[in-house]
């Protein structure tokens, strides 16, 4: 059922990037799915994880990416953004570029670093600062290759957090703020936007790309709705009113499975939508819902299921074919935390630093270690490489094994 599942899940991906063994080129991984591959449990989980190297590299919740031998990190020091290239195996650093940043302000203020993955692809590093500038630089030594400065000071009131994705030589972005937002599409060669369509302000959700009814369409958040771009035309082919209540926003990216979207957040539970194609126009059928919902957290489909931490810090699943649910922690964590599937292993790590490793189980929740990673607060995904586990906490950057 497992291998089934998976096949039907990823056949309406598309992607720009190689699936190379124990790499995390961008937000979520290869596909940005949440999945890694090349880890192998060891027949009794230590006690302990083993320390090999921790640098300080500044603040930020953006995860770091792993190409080949190098960490690509984006951080804040000081009144700077800093991008640097570490060599992987030792935490050395290969180089490092910095620039002025503006002071975070409001109620962000306490999350001052960047929140945006870095994107890898083609020799080629982009960030998506807290300014709301997208840069590109040389992957082997730091040289600024080009800049989107557009919509520099136009952002949400929580600063820019969506992940740039990539897809057949074409960087696409959801840039500015209240008074004026766009989804660009830019030539990652030349940084030359190809297009432009103006939007609603954007979320703190990242978008994803898929193929369905032969479109290519970049499906993401705005501040008030989720919708999707025809890349091609480019024009809106749907759209479906989220507006927030109160202090929520639109932080879960979506998560395609097929042709079925499945949307959360915070007070609206979890629910699972059709895109269909009729005649040259789309529209979205619901399928499921289900009470529970997340406030931060994407999911990951695993063994036919979505494993999710709740708006209220539970661990839950759900069947991802009816919603319908299957098991649910009695642990309760802090609502920010992150999930990787590793195949024979599912991690989750809390904000708290706690890794917590849980048998992948369809309908039934099974421990089978946890282990302190980081004594200050975690915001960023780990990243799982083989064995090797990267944890960026407020300040630092670490390396843990599992022998």
């Amino acid at each position: 059922m497992k291998k089934a599942f998976c096949i039907i899940a990823s056949s309406a991906i598309i992607l720009s990037l190689p699936l190379l063994a124990q790499e995390w080129p961008q937000w979520r991984g290869v596909n940005r799915d949440g999945k890694t591959i090349g880890f192998k449990a060891p027949k009794v989980w230590p006690q302990e994880l083993k320390k090999i190297w921790q640098v300080i590299v500044g603040s930020g919740d953006a995860t770091p990416a792993l190409v080949g031998d190098r960490l690509f990190v984006f951080t804040r020091q000081g009144a700077e953004e800093v991008v640097r290239c570490l060599r992987a195996n030792d935490g050395g650093e290969v180089w490092r570029v910095a620039y002025p940043a503006p002071e975070v302000t409001g109620p962000a203020a306490s999350h001052p670093g960047p929140r945006s993955t870095p994107l890898v692809v083609a020799g080629k590093v982009v960030v998506l600062g807290v300014a709301g500038e997208l840069h590109c630089y040389d992957a082997a030594d730091g040289k600024l290759l080009w800049k989107i400065d557009e919509y520099a000071g136009k952002v949400p009131d929580f600063f820019p957090s969506l992940s740039p994705l990539a897809h057949n030589g074409v960087i696409y972005a959801h840039l500015g703020g209240k008074t004026e937002a766009a989804v660009l599409a830019v030539d990652l060669q030349s940084g030359q936007v190809k297009w432009k369509l103006a939007a609603e302000c954007p979320s703190y959700a990242s978008p994803i790309m898929a193929k369905i009814g032969g479109v290519e369409q970049l499906i993401l958040y705005s501040e008030k709705s989720l919708f999707a771009v025809d890349i091609k035309t480019p024009r809106i082919l749907w759209s479906l009113p989220l507006q927030v209540e109160r202090f929520y926003s639109n932080a879960v990216s979506p998560v395609l499975i097929g042709d079925r979207l499945i949307v959360t957040g915070q007070g609206r539970g979890t629910t699972a939508y059709q895109i269909r194609k009729e005649g040259t126009d789309f529209t979205l059928k619901e399928i499921w819902r289900a009470e529970r919902g997340n406030t931060f957290n994407t999911p990951i489909v695993c063994n036919g299921s979505l494993w999710n931490l709740s708006d209220r810090g539970i661990f839950y699943g759900l069947r991802a074919d009816d919603g319908r649910e299957l098991w649910a922690g009695e642990e309760k964590h802090d609502r920010f935390g992150s999930f990787v599937d590793a195949g024979d292993a599912v991690f989750m790590l809390s904000a708290t630093g706690r890794l917590i490793v849980l048998k992948p189980e369809k309908a039934a929740y099974h421990e089978l270690a946890r282990y302190t990673v980081s004594e200050k607060a975690v915001y960023a995904h780990p990243l799982i490489a083989g064995n090797r586990i990267y944890i960026k906490d407020d300040q630092s950057l670490t390396l843990w094994a599992i022998d």
